[in-house]
């Protein structure tokens, strides 16, 4: 399949990438990698998401191609739209309507085991630890050489997507791609301080707040934080939700004994909340929050609810319960 997205590359001029909502350091990551691979080859490129890219990512738009989706823009000319890092349609929000230009030719590249088939070519790989690491496939089988632009991206992509090569979808092609990246120039040092050493005070205090309100359900099995908007709004300086740090979250939490299943909960608005679920080999994390209408991978996976913080947080409970066959225990406790 490789061979057919290359021709497709090959035979249009104007291509736009996207990724999921919320994007993370795999899809911008891989975005900006490829976005590098179509400029060298003279071609017209957007990377289009429905979300603000987080600040600590903006120094991988090298060549300053991203841009938040606009009703008012047009994007009719656009000849090619690439979804990277999401399995469902939905999932890439708003840059959806893209796919509604005639003619338009749609490509997914993706690591979710369970994918919709929304796109005209799609090359999905369960067992690739990042969609970066994809991408590094497609240049490789390409013969393109890697460089310094696109070796910022992919490792990116890899570090963020393994968890600093911590999670279970590390292996050792990861450390070989991670390697190549060096060779050609990524600085490590430089790499972390820019993607972890970026967590203001006022986020400390947030951390510190939301953990000390921290439960736990299913005779300790899992544990979950609420962080509420009241949370953002008492700090001396404003926090966009969408740089807020939750990765220090999951970090904090894989280091509790005996639990399979760390739910974070945050309240966007008094109607939506995003669900973040990390989870040991014993709990499905990906069946959980296909519940919800979301997804991800079997140790790592999200939604976002449509609900109050109190309705998300019996709606997850009871998902989990479900997998746990607790329901009725968790539900009497958590209404």
């Amino acid at each position: 399949m490789w061979r057919e997205i290359a021709s497709v590359f090959e035979t249009n001029e104007k291509i736009a990438v996207t990724t999921h909502v919320n994007p993370d350091g795999d899809g911008i990551g891989a975005a900006c990698a490829l976005a590098d691979y179509l400029i060298r080859q003279g071609k017209q490129v957007r990377f289009i998401c429905d979300s603000f890219l987080p600040e600590k990512f903006h120094f991988l738009d090298t060549h300053a191609v991203f841009e938040v989706y606009a009703s008012t823009v047009d994007y009719s000319d656009i000849q090619v739209l690439v979804t990277l890092d999401a399995h469902r349609k939905g999932r890439i929000g708003q840059v959806a309507k893209i796919l509604d230009n005639p003619g338009i030719v749609s490509v997914c590249i993706d690591h979710h085991p369970e994918t919709e088939g929304f796109s005209d070519y799609q090359v999905i790989d369960p067992y690739a630890c990042s969609v970066g690491a994809m991408i590094y496939d497609f240049l490789d089988f390409q013969d393109f050489p890697l460089n310094h632009k696109s070796a910022q991206g992919i490792y990116t992509s890899i570090v963020t997507d393994t968890s600093r090569f911590c999670n279970s979808s590390t292996d050792d092609k990861a450390h070989r791609i991670a390697e190549h990246c060096l060779a050609v120039g990524v600085d490590t040092d430089d790499m972390f301080s820019r993607i972890y050493r970026q967590l203001p005070l006022e986020q400390v205090s947030i951390f510190a707040t939301v953990l000390s309100r921290m439960e736990s359900f299913f005779n300790g099995k899992v544990i979950l934080q609420e962080l509420r908007q009241e949370d953002l709004l008492h700090q001396a300086r404003k926090i966009s939700p969408i740089d807020l740090e939750l990765d220090y979250f999951h970090d904090f939490n894989k280091w509790i004994h005996g639990i399979d299943g760390a739910v974070v909960l945050q309240e966007l608005s008094n109607n939506e909340v995003r669900i973040s679920l990390r989870s040991s080999a014993n709990l499905d994390a990906s069946q959980v929050m296909a519940c919800l209408g979301g997804g991800g991978h079997r140790r790592a996976a999200g939604a976002t609810v449509n609900a109050s913080l109190k309705e998300a947080k019996i709606a997850v409970l009871k998902a989990m319960g479900e997998a746990f066959d607790e329901v009725s225990l968790e539900l009497s406790v958590s209404s």
